[in-house]
Parts: C-alpha cells; structure tokens; sequence
C-alpha cells in the first residue's frame, strides 16, 4: 500500500508539466501565486512557477501574462526570486504583464506585483503590508522553567545568535539587515509606479489598506473585477477568444495514464482512486515539494 501511495505521489508531480497544451495557437498564461511566497508552501509552487516563466519565455504563442494575485507575502529570497523572473520575462518577451489583486496582496504579493506593467486590484483586496520582519524565537525561559540545561559551544558569541538571550549588538545586526532588505523594497516600488522615496515611506510604514487607497497612493492603477482586468489585459495584447491557460499547467493526459495503470486493479486501490478523486490542484502542487532538491538546483541557478 505504501509503494502505492509514493507512486501515486510520483505521478502527480510528474502531471505537474508546465508545457503548452496549444502548440500553434495564441493564448494568454494566468500564475496564481496563492498563499505564501515560499519554497516551501503548501499551495503555491514556488519552483513549478519559475520553471513555467522559463518556458512561456521561449514560447511565441504565448502573447501575454496575467499575475494572479491572493497572497500574504512570503521569503524574502523567494519573493525577490519570482520577481526578478517575471521582469525577465517582460523584457526578453514585451509582452504585457498585469497583476490582479484578489482577496489579498499583502507584503511580497506587492513586491512581485511591481513587476507588471498594469497592477489593478477588486475593490475588496486587502492591500500594502510593505515591509520587511524578521522573527527569532528563544526557548532559554521555558528550559529554565522546565529544568532543562541547554549547553553551546561555539567559536564566537554571534555564532549562537540569540541564545539564551538577543543582545542589543545583535538586534543592531538584524535591524540592518531589516533596513537593507526595506531599502530594495521601497526603491523597486519607486522604480515600477514612478514615486519619490519620501512618497513611498509616507505609508510603507506595514499598514494594510483598501484598494480605493492604494489608487489614492499610485501603487495601482485601477480598481476593477477580475472579468474587467482579463479583458483590459486582452485589449493590451491585441487577443479576442485566444485561451487563458493556468501555469504551471496540469498534464491530463499524463494523469490518465497512470490511471490506467494495470496495478491499480486491487480492493486497496479504492482509497487511491478516492484520493484522485478528491485531491484538488492545490494539494496536487504541493507534492511537487517530493521533487523540489533536484528542481530547485536545476531551475533557481
């Protein structure tokens, strides 16, 4: 049953392709960048996404992007990442670029947003949160509560950073860090909405804010329904009925054959065929981390 379930596993990051299933025809690629930023999350499929820009870049069908947006933000090393990918691909491509606020996009969501050429919003998005947090957490009180001794040997006293205690000199180094990493943020919002420093600091203070507020500060450029931002976005490509497709995009003839599988074909099966049948893309996605050391290696150089 186990070698089952990992075959099943298996599969699924393998239907994971990010491959056009319209070879010869225009269509329009959709990246929803759902729920943390990371590496590591559990829906969004931080390598998966990297390595479909890579392909939508050699693909003249392509004619245009569209960043699906609903996120809290996320690592800074992976939010940097993604955006640094989706400007290479307006640059090598042209081809336009819009970035859709849903539910929210908070922080790192408005971090890569940046990278679009269009960045509008649903009346109802939860917007801003721009800023940069480090957190650092020290059991020394509860060891000591509990009578537990907690021994470190080290070769310098910031080598145990932060144990048993943060001192001031190393709250100093994090908040450079803090500072520095803030400093990258605020001036690639300056660079993308064409706004002073002083502009951008007078509220990139990690407020959240409405979309009618952040029109009012120029981080968007409109307040519109996803069904209006599609359409500008095709109007901005110059496409009629040409598709929308999801990248990284599900392989279904893969997943059918290995539906078809001669072993799947015993009473433990059942359980299999109930967890095809309701794992959702998500889910799917997040298997991809099975697959994520060699990937990782391969496609974030």
């Amino acid at each position: 049953m186990l070698k089952k379930v990992v075959a099943l596993c298996v599969a699924l990051c393998l239907s994971l392709s990010a491959g056009s299933a319209l070879a010869g025809k225009p269509y329009v690629a959709r990246i929803i960048v759902e729920d943390e930023i990371s590496e590591y999350s559990y829906y969004y499929d931080h390598v998966g996404v990297l390595a479909a820009l890579d392909e939508l870049m050699e693909d003249e069908d392509n004619r245009a992007l569209l960043l699906y947006l609903n996120t809290p933000g996320g690592s800074m090393y992976e939010v940097d990442e993604l955006y640094a990918k989706l400007m290479a691909y307006r640059e090598t491509t042209g081809r336009p670029v819009y970035a859709f606020a849903a539910q929210a996009a908070l922080s790192g969501g408005m971090y890569v947003a940046m990278a679009a050429d269009k960045f509008v919003a649903a009346r109802m998005s939860d917007l801003g949160s721009i800023g940069v947090i480090y957190t650092l957490t020290s059991e020394a009180g509860l060891y000591e509560k509990l009578g537990i001794e907690s021994y470190i040997v080290a070769s310098g006293e910031n080598k145990a950073f932060g144990w048993p205690e943060l001192t001031e000199e190393q709250r100093a180094f994090l908040q450079e860090s803090v500072d520095e990493a803030f400093d990258v943020f605020v001036q690639i919002i300056c660079e993308a909405r064409g706004l002073t420093r002083e502009e951008v600091l007078a509220f990139a203070d990690g407020r959240t804010f409405t979309a009618k507020k952040a029109l009012e500060y120029g981080l968007i450029d409109a307040v519109m329904t996803y069904d209006e931002a599609v359409d500008a976005l095709y109007a901005a490509a110059g496409l009629d009925d040409a598709p929308l497709v999801d990248y990284p995009a599900y392989d279904e003839e893969a997943w059918d054959e290995w539906d078809d599988m001669d072993w799947i074909q015993n009473e433990e099966d059942n359980l299999l065929d109930w967890i095809e049948e309701r794992l959702t893309r998500g889910v799917r996605q997040g298997l991809m981390a099975l697959a994520r050391p060699a990937l990782r290696e391969a496609v974030a150089r």
